[in-house]
């Protein structure tokens, strides 16, 4: 059994890539979170998808202490593709370039790995912060592993506070680059079809709290794409959490046909609501206490954003 004293010659290589595009304003805290890890066996690589603001000069003023390339690409999957092909280590992961690592969190994942020889995935906790660094609250989506609720529930693992073997990630084809919104999603039930994960409590990364992600400003574009990637996998439809996020979507559209006295439009989308909340997980999940925590603690994240 590996503790936190282990030498790091008993610890795998890891790689960690970071996909960037003009984030000049969060990247130096990014990478400064990989590089004052206490685990020299890192490989460092940043994929900058050809930034035209500050990032390259940021980039360039670390001299040889990472690799990192800047070109045009297809976005963030085939970014992290193609930074998944350089990469040398047992173990891998990536890490968006307004996200970062806390002190400890590489080791932590890797004496993960080694005390679970038979585990592909391992994630931990992360924390919410506001663009300026002040701590907003833990996610508290996150949860132990059960397969049959991430694929049914939702999807509680946290992307930067998760790594993976690389054999497993190749042997299952990477991320999906038809994939916009849910491709971390597709590869953690990817990853975990023959084998449970490991959950670890700590906290392994923290969050950059922005109303321009792609999971803010995704709406129903990025439901439906969850949903179609759910059937692939078996299931049959959104998860609970994303009916109950379309419901409220869809509240909002029967508000508006109202107002305009779109009779049909109203009995329409009035239908499709009572689909989605009558289904049975989500009936089960509107009265958990769960749902209730995280409602809280989004309603944190829109109270810091609107007074930073």
């Amino acid at each position: 059994m590996l503790s936190e004293q282990s030498p790091t010659s008993d610890l795998p290589r890891v790689t960690v890539i970071t996909p960037s595009f003009n984030q000049g304003k969060t990247i130096r805290k990014t990478i400064e979170s990989v590089l004052s890890q206490d685990y020299p066996n890192i490989q460092y690589i940043v994929m900058d998808g050809g930034s035209t603001d500050t990032t390259c000069q940021i980039l360039e003023q670390y001299g040889d202490r990472f690799e990192w390339i800047s070109q045009k690409d297809n976005g963030q999957s085939d970014a992290i593709n193609t930074g998944m092909g350089k990469a040398t280590g047992d173990i891998i992961a990536w890490l968006n370039s307004d996200d970062m690592y806390t002190p400890g969190a590489v080791r932590a994942a890797a004496i993960a790995f080694a005390n679970n020889p038979q585990a592909d995935l391992v994630y931990g906790d992360a924390q919410w912060l506001t663009l300026d660094g002040q701590l907003i609250s833990k996610v508290v989506t996150v949860e132990p592993f059960d397969r049959k609720r991430l694929l049914t529930i939702s999807d509680f693992i946290c992307q930067p506070a998760t790594f993976f073997r690389r054999a497993a990630y190749e042997a299952v084809g990477g991320l999906n680059p038809d994939l916009h919104y849910c491709m971390d999603y597709d590869l953690w039930l990817k990853l975990t079809s023959d084998k449970p994960a490991i959950y670890i409590r700590q906290t392994l990364a923290q969050i950059h709290c922005n109303d321009e992600t792609k999971t803010s400003s995704g709406g129903q574009q990025r439901l439906h794409e969850i949903r179609n990637m759910i059937q692939k996998h078996g299931g049959d439809g959104l998860p609970a959490y994303y009916r109950i996020e379309y419901a409220g979507l869809l509240l909002g559209e029967l508000s508006k046909c109202l107002k305009r006295l779109l009779l049909f439009s109203c009995l329409k989308h009035t239908l499709v609501i009572a689909s989605q909340l009558l289904n049975s997980r989500v009936i089960g999940t509107l009265f958990s206490r769960k749902l209730y925590q995280v409602i809280r603690s989004r309603n944190h994240r829109i109270k810091a954003q609107q007074t930073r």
